[in-house]
Order: structure tokens, then C-alpha cells, then sequence
């Protein structure tokens, strides 16, 4: 699942996955229900949906899953430069001239879990970016008040580095899970907080 690339890159191959609209994912917690967040590129996004798996492992290592034919309904909502982040954020850093951030790696969310992707060449590399844009991704959004160490830290011990895919030559991808459930409450009173 992905959008399409900018227009002056001409032709892309859809098998590998790209950071910066997406495409053969192989994540499999992108499942009925979960929200996609997708950097778009191209005008309209021009959404494109394939590749479905009924069963697949954690890195689609041997590239192919079982491999199945769905239908679905989609629902799309563009969020514009300026508040790309979830709608429910009660606040967020301002980059540069005031607009948020622009999401420049796709993002997952289900009932219960975070979920940030990235792919490159090395998997080193790729779980490295993941791993980074969930340190932002909590900044951001569902835990403005920690900094970046307790971050690292929380993330440590809270949040798991999987491999997505490692088939789809050249490109390996990572992904970091975070259960909701771990997430401060940054309503509770100073050391009230579980977390």
C-alpha cells in the first residue's frame, strides 16, 4: 500500500519499499482497522493497494507469504503539511515558519499499538530511522514532556525493533512497536505517573 512518487523521479518499480510514499511494506499489522500515515508526493497521493497476504511472519523472509486476493474499503484523509500528526494531538512542536514537521516515513497505528517504518539499503540503518521517528513521533505527541534520553530509554524497555521485510532487494525495512498501553499519561500529577 503505498502513493506515488514524485512525478520528476519517472518511473519507479513497485517491488521495493520506499520511505517516502511507501509501497510493498510486507508489515503485517496493517490489517482492517489500522491507520496508515503516508508522506504524499505526488498531487491527489494517487493511492495504490496490492500484495495481500492472509498469513505472513515478521520479514517475509523467503519472498512470498500466503499470498491471497482481498477486497476492502478504504477510508482516505489528507492532513495537510501543517498538521500532518494524529487530530487528537493536544499539542506539537512548530518547525521551522511555524508548520509541523512534514512525515517523511510512513506510520502505523491500530487500537493498540504505535508503529514507525523505515527502509534502506542496510537494516542496520533502517531500524536506526524507525527508531528515531518514534523518538519524534513521542515528542510530538503522546509524550511532549520526556526528553529525548528518557526516551531512548523508555523505548528500551517498552517498545520492540522488528524486521518488516528483507526480500525485496535492495531495500530491508525495520519497524518499532509500541504498545499504547506503556505510553505516559501526561495528565497524571507529577510521580503519579505508571509509566
Amino acid at each position: 500500500i503505498g502513493v506515488a512518487p514524485p512525478v520528476s523521479w519517472g518511473r519507479q518499480p513497485s517491488i521495493p519499499p520506499r520511505d517516502d510514499f511507501g509501497g510493498n511494506m510486507d508489515l503485517k499489522e496493517l490489517v482492517a482497522g489500522a491507520t496508515l500515515y503516508l508522506p504524499v508526493q505526488a498531487h491527489q497521493a494517487l493511492l495504490f493497494v496490492g500484495d495481500g497476504h492472509a498469513r505472513q511472519g515478521d520479514g517475509e523472509c523467503c519472498g512470498t507469504a500466503l499470498e491471497t486476493s482481498l477486497t476492502g474499503v478504504f477510508r482516505l484523509t489528507l492532513h495537510p503539511r501543517a498538521s500532518w500528526s494524529v487530530p487528537r494531538a493536544p499539542k506539537r512542536p512548530r518547525g521551522i515558519g511555524g508548520e509541523s514537521p512534514a512525515l517523511r516515513r510512513p506510520r502505523a497505528e491500530t487500537t493498540e499499538e504505535l508503529i514507525t517504518m523505515a527502509f534502506h539499503h542496510s537494516l542496520d540503518e533502517a531500524a536506526k530511522l524507525a527508531i528515531e521517528d518514534m523518538l519524534e513521533w513521542l515528542s510530538q505527541e503522546h509524550a511532549p514532556s520526556m526528553d529525548r534520553t528518557d526516551g531512548y530509554m523508555f523505548l528500551s524497555v517498552a517498545a520492540d525493533v522488528r524486521v518488516t521485510q528483507l526480500v525485496n532487494f535492495p531495500t530491508r525495512g525495520a519497524h518499532v512497536v509500541l504498545k499504547k498501553a506503556y505510553l505516559p499519561d501526561n495528565n497524571a500529577p507529577s510521580g503519579d505517573n505508571p509509566a
